[in-house]
């Protein structure tokens, strides 16, 4: 996933971006199956708490606008019991994910052994689901650089904020996004998702 251009249109990178960790995902799940655990209604990465980009939350909330009211209106009234569990709000009955076409980058790259860094000290650290890879070592073709997403993320959510003159550090929970919907987003976030329908 290295070498990608700067993004000139932040929600066509994104998309690119999520398209290219699927693929890496099936990639990976592929050649090492027996050591992968991920599936449908697995909800060990699903934590609640989540928050997101300001260009995440366009995709967030345009996937929730586009479900059937009844469905929506039934994920309002359960997210607390999710959250009370510990589990994302946007979890369905079953435990599988109700935006999973717009689920965001991080959700994407769950389950798979995650090279990142997180001290002090800038020192890469590699970090993997409990439920994968618990029997062998973890093989370098299933590592994921995840310094490269946040990257990528990043520079596309900067674009955007600038190009609306929207703050790039805000952040929104998803629990906030379900409740509240397209309200919570600032004025011209509202605005470029008017446009996007036309």
């Amino acid at each position: 996933m290295s070498g990608d251009a700067a993004p000139t249109d932040p929600r066509s990178a994104w998309r690119t971006l999520a398209a290219k960790i699927d693929a890496r995902f099936a990639e990976v799940q592929a050649r090492h199956a027996t050591q992968m655990q991920c599936g449908a209604g697995c909800v060990s990465c699903c934590q609640s708490g989540l928050t997101v980009t300001a260009l995440e939350a366009i995709a967030v909330v345009e996937a929730i606008e586009a479900m059937p009211r009844r469905q929506q209106s039934n994920l309002r009234q359960t997210s607390h019991t999710r959250i009370q569990s510990a589990r994302c709000p946007l979890l369905d009955d079953q435990g599988r994910c109700s935006i999973y076409e717009s689920r965001p980058i991080i959700c994407r790259s769950h389950g798979l052994p995650l090279l990142q860094v997180t001290s002090a000290d800038s020192t890469p650290e590699l970090s993997c689901c409990i439920l994968n890879f618990c029997d062998a070592d973890i093989p370098e073709d299933a590592i994921l650089d995840s310094g490269q997403l946040t990257t990528t993320v990043f520079v596309a959510n900067q674009l955007l904020c600038s190009r609306l003159g929207i703050s790039p550090t805000a952040r929104f929970a998803l629990a906030d996004l379900l409740t509240q919907g397209r309200s919570l987003l600032p004025a011209a976030l509202y605005t470029q998702l008017e446009q996007d329908r036309r």
